[in-house]
């Protein structure tokens, strides 16, 4: 095989990595955040899973309880809360459960935005197994 073609195959699964995602049947919204100045905002309420994106850094992602998704959770619990840094370039994921929104903070007064999108969280189910050996006569 050329090392044309495997560039190929691997721009391929890529890609089709990314459709699944994006076209998962339980697909239930995307967004962006756009902050022109320090402060929290809401991005979605729970239970999702959540990817987020962002071309520079400065923003943090954080959980708050409330499941009302309004920027007023975000701002009750702002500063105290720990959070999960953004990376430029980079898509983060996290699951917020239900009771629970995602927030974003800006700490500086420049702009800042974050690209994100959700699908319904699910909780995975148990599984069940029987295993038996032969009988040994």
């Amino acid at each position: 095989m050329t090392t044309r073609s495997i560039g190929f195959l691997i721009v391929l699964g890529l890609a089709g990595n990314l459709t699944a995602c994006a076209t998962s049947p339980t697909f239930t919204g995307r967004g962006t955040v756009v902050a022109s100045s320090a402060g929290a905002r809401a991005i979605v309420a729970g239970p999702v899973d959540v990817h987020a994106y962002a071309g520079f850094r400065g923003g943090e992602v954080y959980l708050v309880d409330g499941s009302s998704g309004s920027d007023g959770d975000c701002a009750a619990a702002a500063d105290g809360t720990a959070a999960l840094p953004v990376p430029s370039d980079t898509v983060v994921s996290l699951t917020v459960p239900a009771g629970r929104t995602a927030c974003l903070r800006t700490r500086a007064a420049k702009g800042y935005e974050l690209l994100w999108h959700a699908r319904a969280h699910t909780e995975p189910s148990a599984l069940l197994a029987t295993a038996s050996s032969p009988t040994v006569k």
